[in-house]
């Protein structure tokens, strides 16, 4: 019975057998806490993990995208102008819806800028477009087969007229001409210009630039039209200098030039000009 006794105080092994005091030892041992060391090992391992499942994931969604992306062809649309006049300060209560379009600029005062005496109204009609517009291409034809000014010459700056304004191409006169933009859209510049043998400048902003972003904010609101005015850029004081376009209803042949009748013109696009994909923690 001592012996019963005796032998039922030890921890009972698995298989029923008593436990000795080394295996004792061990098992509790054993079951001590993981060090710091340890603990820290894991831990990194842990982050390691969801860093690694994050970018797999962010890579998925990227290569998602850029095939949705691909698989959708961009929808471009050229339109004509539907009206287009010029203004002449010196003869402030004169229309000149008379065939031609001209930006004219003189000197100024001793010490201050040159002074705009001649700007361009271009208006477009976006009620047609059913898509967000990203890029555009304003494209005119200059008149400089008969020897009047290149237009490289000189800088011209498009300021844009908010769509609340309304006018009309056959009584716009210099007095009573709508309010522009405070700041330009585009700076036409020679840097900027393709010209081709047809003597058409195609001037180019891309991915939703000041240009683009007025057009998208006229065709969402308003009546849908877009009224851009072109002056030659008095930033430089370019001093006395005329530049010379076609309008919509053709005035080539008579400045020596052949005829354009589609210009002036506008493409606009919702295409998608290159992408980047955004992971900050490989991106340096």
């Amino acid at each position: 019975t001592r012996t019963t006794l005796w032998y039922s105080r030890w921890p009972k092994h698995p298989r029923g057998l008593a436990v000795s005091g080394g295996e004792k030892m061990k098992a509790k041992h054993n079951s001590l806490p993981m060090n710091q060391e340890e603990l820290s090992m894991k831990k990194d391992m842990y982050r390691l993990l969801q860093l690694v499942s994050l970018v797999v994931l962010l890579l998925v969604v990227s290569v998602l995208l850029i095939s949705r992306v691909l698989a959708a062809p961009a929808e471009i649309v050229t339109l004509s102008a539907v009206q287009d006049v010029y203004t002449d300060i010196n003869a402030a209560t004169t229309n000149f819806d008379e065939g031609l379009l001209t930006a004219a600029n003189s000197p100024g005062p001793p010490g201050e800028d040159d002074v705009t005496t001649k700007q361009i109204f271009i208006q477009f009609d976006l009620s047609s477009l059913d898509f967000e517009i990203t890029t555009a291409s304003l494209s005119l034809s200059s008149l400089t087969c008969g020897g009047l000014v290149p237009v490289d010459v000189v800088d011209i700056v498009v300021f844009g007229v908010d769509n609340s304004s309304t006018w009309d191409q056959t009584t716009l006169i210099w007095e009573k001409q709508p309010a522009l933009s405070t700041q330009p859209l585009a700076t036409l510049d020679s840097g900027s210009t393709s010209f081709n043998s047809n003597q058409i400048y195609t001037w180019t902003d891309d991915q939703k630039g000041d240009l683009a972003t007025w057009l998208e904010s006229q065709r969402t609101s308003g009546n849908k039209t877009s009224t851009l005015v072109l002056q030659i850029d008095n930033s430089e004081n370019p001093g006395m200098a005329d530049v010379f376009f076609e309008d919509s209803e053709g005035t080539g042949t008579a400045y020596g030039c052949t005829d354009e009748l589609t210009t002036p013109n506008l493409t606009v696009s919702n295409a998608i000009i290159g992408y980047k994909v955004f992971m900050p923690f490989i991106s340096r």
